[in-house]
C-alpha cells in the first residue's frame, strides 16, 4: 500500500509539475501576445501623433524672412500690378491677413492669403499671395513676408518664400 501511495504521490506530482509546464507556456503565449499587441499599439500611437503634428494648423512650412529689398504692400501693388515697374525678383513686406482662400478650380495656381497694410477691411491695396498651407495664418493677424514676384509673359503672380510673425 505505501508503494502505491508513493506512485500515486509521485504521479500526482508529475501531474501537477506537468500543469505548471503548460500553464507557463500558456502564460508565455499570452504574454508575448500582450506586448506584441503593447508594442503596436505604441507604433499606432506615435504615428498619429506625427500625422497630426506635420498636419497641424500652427505648423510653419516656410523659413523666416530674408533680406530682400522692402517695399509697403502698396507700392508692390502700384509698382506691379498698375505701373508695371516692378520686375521679377524676391521683395520683403508686411502686412495684414484679410482673408484666407482656398482653392476649388482646376486653373487654379493654388491656396491664397491676401494681404493689405492695415488690419481693417477697407478697399486699399491688397496683394494677393499663393502660399503652400494657407491653415498657419490667421486673419488679422501681422506677418513680415518675403515673396517673389513673377512677371513674364506667363503673366503676373506673388508666392511667399518666407515669412516671419
Amino acid at each position: 500500500m505505501q508503494k502505491a501511495s508513493l506512485l500515486s504521490g509521485r504521479s500526482a506530482i508529475i501531474h501537477r509539475w506537468g500543469s505548471f509546464l503548460e500553464m507557463s507556456i500558456l502564460n508565455k503565449k499570452s504574454l508575448t501576445l500582450l506586448i506584441t499587441l503593447f508594442l503596436i499599439l505604441v507604433a499606432l500611437g506615435f504615428f498619429l501623433i506625427n500625422l497630426k503634428s506635420k498636419s497641424s494648423v500652427s505648423g510653419k512650412t516656410y523659413p523666416e524672412i530674408s533680406n530682400y529689398p522692402y517695399f509697403s504692400v502698396s507700392d508692390i501693388y502700384k509698382k506691379f500690378w498698375e505701373e508695371d515697374n516692378l520686375s521679377t525678383g524676391y521683395y520683403n513686406t508686411e502686412g495684414h491677413v484679410q482673408t484666407v482662400e482656398k482653392c476649388g478650380r482646376e486653373a487654379c495656381p493654388g491656396e491664397a492669403i491676401v494681404i493689405s497694410s492695415s488690419n481693417n477691411n477697407n478697399q486699399e491695396s491688397t496683394l494677393r499671395v499663393y502660399v503652400k498651407n494657407s491653415n498657419q495664418f490667421k486673419i488679422g493677424n501681422k506677418y513680415q513676408f518675403s515673396l517673389e514676384a513673377i512677371n513674364d509673359s506667363g503673366g503676373k503672380i506673388i508666392h511667399l518664400v518666407g515669412y516671419s510673425n
